[in-house]
């Protein structure tokens, strides 16, 4: 992990080089060693100070940080990965920024309420499972 988990919790990373693939890495290493409680604890933790050391709290988005942690949990404890780089792999559709669009739309994303607190996913876009039973 070229991110590491200290530097993470501690808000040490540079937000401007803390990428998607990089929450994707740091939530799943949270996700795939914790129960999801803790690891949305921890998780939630690190970016806002990430976040206050940049100098905007605000930039922390609750819905997307909370649905996109919920979609890597359930991912791994369905069918658990030997590493970041398999679960990525089995998993190319969470590197997309539009993976939310299946249950929310772009407007209630960009809406403070979202920003602010969890909005529970809306079904109205599709009716595809978040992902397919393991055979």
């Amino acid at each position: 992990m070229s991110i590491s988990l200290h530097a993470f919790e501690s808000g040490a990373v540079d937000n401007a080089h803390f990428h998607h693939v990089d929450h994707l890495r740091v939530a799943y290493e949270l996700a795939s060693h914790e129960p999801f409680d803790l690891a949305l604890g921890r998780f939630m933790r690190g970016l806002r100070r990430i976040a206050a050391a940049a100098g905007d709290p605000s930039k922390v988005h609750m819905t997307i940080s909370v649905a996109f942690l919920a979609a890597i949990a359930e991912r791994e404890a369905r069918d658990p990965a030997r590493s970041w780089e398999e679960f990525r792999d089995r998993n190319p559709e969470l590197n997309e920024k539009t993976f939310l669009g299946r249950w929310y739309s772009p407007e209630e994303l960009e809406s403070n309420v979202a920003r602010r607190a969890f909005l529970l996913p809306r079904f109205h876009h599709t009716n595809t499972p978040i992902l397919q039973e393991p055979r």
